[in-house]
C-alpha cells in the first residue's frame, strides 16, 4: 500500500504543498512528479484530502478545506492534473492488473543516480500493453537522451506530467519515436527521447509495421514534400499548379492514344482498299473473259456466284476462267465429246457475239460496285 495519508499532514508536518523545496512553480512541480511515481510505481495508492488540489495550511479537523484555492490557476491545474491521472491509471492495465506479480515491473536503468532518473516497465500477460516509465527527479532537462527499450518498435508518449497544461515547461515528445538497432542500458534496441525536468513521461509500445519499415516511408513522403516545394517556391500545396500539370498530363496521353488509334485505322483502311481493289479487278476480268465464251444467261449466273463469294471472288474468278475457257475452246474439248448446240450457234454467229460482250460490260461495271458494297 502507497498511502500518503493524515498522518504525513498534521501535527506540524505541514501539507505536501508546503514540504516541498524550490519556488511555488516548482513546488507544483515536484508534486506532479510525486504524485505521478506513486502512480506508475506497483502497489495501491491513497491520497489524502485537499493534497489533490495543493491544500497549503495543515490539515485542522475543526476547518474545512481550503477550497478558495481553486481561484488561483496554477491550484486549479494540480487539481486537473490529478483527475487526468487517474483517468491514466485507470485506462491502461499495465500499471495495476500484475501489481503482486515481479513480471509485473522490470527495471531498465535504476543505476543513473548522478542524473537522479530512475526508468522501468509496467506490464501486463500482453507485450502491446507495455508501458515506459521515465521519471527525472532533477530539474535539470535532457536533449537525446539514449534508452534501451525490450522489443523493436514505436514508443509514444503518452502521460507528462511536464505539460504546459498542467502549469508545466510544455517539454515533452509530441512525434513517435521508431526504436534503433543500437545497445544501450543492456538492450539491443534504443530510443531518444527529451526528458523534461522533475517529470514521469510514460510511453506506450506498439509493434512495427509488416514488411517496409514506417520511419522509411515517413522520410520518403518528408523528401518528396520538401521537393515539391523547393520546385515551387511555397510550402504546402501549389495553388492549382498541380492539378493543371495532371490534366495537362492526361490530355496529352489522351491525344497521343487517340492519334495512333486513327493512324492504325486508317493504315487498316488502306490495305483493306487496295485488297478490294485488286479483288474486284481480278473478278471483273474474269468476267469479261466468262463473257467472252458464255452466253448472257450463263455469266449473269456467274456474276452472281462471285458477288456472294465475297473476299473469295478471285479464287472462284479464277476458276470460271480456267472452265469458260475450256468451253470457249473446242481444241481443248475431249475428242469423243460432241460439240453443244450453244456453242455451235456462239461460232456461228460472232455479230450477236459482240452485241453480248458489249452488254457484260455495262455487267462488270454492276459486278464491281455489288463487291465493293459486300467489302464494306
Amino acid at each position: 500500500m502507497l498511502s500518503l495519508s493524515h498522518d504525513e499532514v498534521v501535527h506540524l508536518k505541514g501539507s505536501m504543498y508546503t514540504k516541498m523545496p524550490g519556488t511555488p512553480e516548482q513546488k507544483m512541480a515536484n508534486l506532479r512528479l510525486a504524485y505521478a511515481y506513486q502512480m506508475v510505481h506497483p502497489g495501491k495508492k491513497l491520497l489524502f484530502m485537499g493534497q489533490e488540489f495543493g491544500q497549503e495550511k495543515e490539515w485542522n479537523e475543526k476547518q474545512s478545506l481550503s477550497w478558495e484555492l481553486l481561484e488561483d490557476k496554477k491550484h486549479l491545474q494540480l487539481k486537473n492534473y490529478m483527475a487526468a491521472l487517474h483517468a491514466f491509471y485507470k485506462a491502461n492495465p499495465a500499471l495495476y492488473q500484475l501489481d503482486e506479480k515481479p513480471e509485473g515491473f522490470e527495471w531498465i536503468n535504476g543505476m543513473e543516480w548522478e542524473k537522479n532518473l530512475l526508468i522501468f516497465l509496467r506490464r501486463t500477460r500482453k507485450k502491446e500493453d507495455t508501458l515506459l516509465v521515465v521519471c527525472n527527479f532533477s530539474n535539470v532537462e535532457y536533449d537525446d537522451f539514449r534508452i534501451g527499450v525490450p522489443y523493436p518498435g514505436k514508443y509514444k508518449e503518452m502521460f507528462n506530467s511536464d505539460a504546459e497544461s498542467y502549469g508545466g515547461t510544455g517539454v515533452g515528445n509530441p512525434r513517435v519515436k521508431m526504436s534503433k538497432k543500437t545497445e544501450c542500458d543492456e538492450r539491443k534496441n534504443s530510443i531518444t527521447v527529451k526528458l523534461a525536468p522533475l517529470s514521469v513521461q510514460v510511453f506506450s509500445y506498439t509493434k512495427p509495421e509488416t514488411g517496409a519499415a514506417s520511419n522509411k516511408s515517413a522520410k520518403a513522403k518528408t523528401a518528396a514534400k520538401a521537393a515539391t516545394e523547393k520546385k515551387t517556391g511555397k510550402k504546402g500545396k501549389p495553388a492549382g499548379k498541380t492539378e493543371e500539370a495532371v490534366k495537362a498530363k492526361k490530355t496529352t496521353k489522351t491525344a497521343q492514344k487517340a492519334e495512333k488509334k486513327v493512324s492504325e485505322k486508317t493504315v487498316k483502311t488502306a490495305e483493306k482498299k487496295q485488297g478490294t481493289t485488286t479483288a474486284t479487278e481480278k473478278v471483273e476480268k474474269a468476267v469479261k473473259q466468262a463473257i467472252d465464251s458464255k452466253p448472257v444467261k450463263t455469266v449473269e449466273q456467274t456474276v452472281d456466284k462471285l458477288v456472294k463469294a465475297g473476299k473469295s471472288a478471285a479464287a472462284e474468278a479464277a476458276k470460271a476462267v480456267e472452265k469458260y475457257r475450256a468451253a470457249a475452246d473446242p481444241e481443248k474439248k475431249p475428242a469423243t465429246k460432241p460439240e453443244t448446240k450453244s456453242e455451235a450457234k456462239s461460232e456461228a454467229k460472232p455479230e450477236t457475239k459482240t452485241k453480248k460482250s458489249t452488254g457484260m460490260s455495262e455487267l462488270g461495271e454492276e459486278l464491281q460496285r455489288k463487291f465493293e458494297t459486300e467489302e464494306r
